[in-house]
């Protein structure tokens, strides 16, 4: 880190626990120099509040881990007059970019919307694979944040606090880790997350988001995962279609998320007939009373859930 001139590729900068190192170690980061060869450069730990300028020399970063740093901003201020935005401050700069680790810093929601004006003004992003912002202190994710970025493949978004994920995050055609575990102020999954064609884990565990199958959890990966863009497809047909017929063909579906039937209804949309086919359904949600004012016909099929239904009009098990 200190010699510009040492052909190193990868560079670790740790720390000793007492409060004079850490404050030394810091303070030879922020104003050394990073040598031009270096690809992996790990500097976590280290309470620098700012991102290091010293970076401008790594050209060839490739992995950058600056985890724990205690950085509010992700701008750079080269002099009096100019900044430039981290990671994305230009492609001749970081042109092969491609993981970037900033968990547990304070940053909120405006620092990523700067880094999002910087891609769009500058079409950058396209290199980046990796983005680790666990448990900063985010609220939400810019709308076409992820548009900016064709080849992510893994986004970190545990322990934040955001409240929705941005319907556009299907443009990060490239997904395959979503990781949103222990955000408990999550409500609101895009459908279009099903169209990531090439996602394979998807964990929004301890939020308050429902994905389907429920009995599966909300870790969902393989098998799991398929049949959550199976059920979420045909939910999303009916809204699309505005469809007053919905039917959930799945037999191994133990029970219908509260959370479908309650966004239904907040859709206004007059579903006059519900049909479910499970082998296992045991119970109906609770939301289903939502439908009472259009709901004409309730079908269950290949369920004990059906007899145990059988003897109540439509109005009951409606009320119930």
């Amino acid at each position: 880190v200190i010699a510009p001139n040492n052909n190193i590729s990868s560079l670790s900068v740790v720390y000793d626990r007492s409060e004079g190192s850490r404050k030394s170690t810091a303070a030879v980061v922020r104003s050394g120099s990073t040598s031009p060869f270096i690809e992996f450069l790990d500097i976590s730990c280290n309470p620098l509040g700012t991102v290091p300028l010293c970076l401008l020399l790594a050209t060839k970063l490739q992995r950058i881990q600056l985890s724990n740093c205690q950085i509010m901003s992700l701008e750079m201020k080269t002099s009096p007059e100019s900044t430039m935005v981290f990671p994305f401050a230009g492609t001749q700069i970081f042109p092969d970019l491609m993981h970037v680790d900033l968990s547990d810093n304070p940053l909120r929601t405006s620092a990523l919307e700067k880094v999002l004006r910087t891609m769009s003004q500058n079409h950058l992003g396209a290199t980046l694979q990796s983005l680790n912002l666990k448990n900063c202190i985010l609220q939400s994710i810019p709308v076409g944040f992820f548009g900016q970025m064709p080849n992510l493949c893994e986004v970190n978004l545990a322990q934040t606090d955001i409240t929705a994920l941005p319907s556009d995050i299907c443009d990060a055609q490239s997904l395959r880790v979503i990781n949103c575990y222990a955000c408990d102020q999550l409500c609101e999954i895009p459908l279009s997350w099903i169209d990531l064609e090439f996602l394979t884990h998807f964990n929004v565990e301890n939020t308050r988001v429902q994905l389907p199958p429920p009995q599966y959890g909300t870790n969902l990966s393989g098998p799991q995962l398929a049949l959550a863009k199976r059920l979420c497809q045909q939910l999303r047909e009916a809204w699309f279609f505005e469809s007053t017929f919905l039917q959930l063909d799945c037999l191994h579906l133990e029970e219908v998320p509260e959370s479908w039937l309650y966004h239904i209804s907040l859709q206004n949309q007059e579903i006059q007939a519900f049909t479910v086919h499970s082998n296992c359904l045991t119970s109906l949600p609770r939301s289903l009373s939502r439908l009472s004012l259009s709901l004409r016909g309730l079908i269950l099929s290949g369920s004990d859930t059906s007899s145990k239904y059988k003897n109540y009009s439509l109005a009951e098990i409606l009320s119930h």
